[in-house]
């Protein structure tokens, strides 16, 4: 989380019982400039080439969006999944299910 990188940056050197007075500047936060985008989004697909070297967006970070501005990534979901595994049945039967 890069908020939390620069924090740490600002309190190394500090010993335990000291207090820091820190001061953020930027615009106000407003939930009207929230979104959300499906992740297979050309979007998110462009971001995801973007930032390959550093595996892709994640939770936490800053990107640069096609248009130039600057977004926080608060949370990432997937909707579709896959998994595969073994459930016991009637009489002992062993069966495999698939959900995606």
């Amino acid at each position: 989380n890069a908020l939390m990188e620069v924090l740490d940056g600002v309190i190394r050197g500090y010993s335990v019982g000291e207090v820091l007075e820190v001061e953020c500047q930027g615009p106000k936060w407003t939930r009207d400039l929230c979104f959300e985008v499906p992740y297979d989004h050309p979007e998110i697909e462009r971001l995801n080439a973007r930032y390959k070297s550093t595996g892709g967006i994640k939770e936490g970070e800053i990107v640069e969006l096609a248009n130039g501005a600057s977004a926080f990534v608060s949370s990432i979901y997937r909707e579709e999944f896959e998994a595969h595994g073994t459930a016991p049945g009637p009489a002992g039967v062993v069966g495999e299910y698939w959900c995606k």
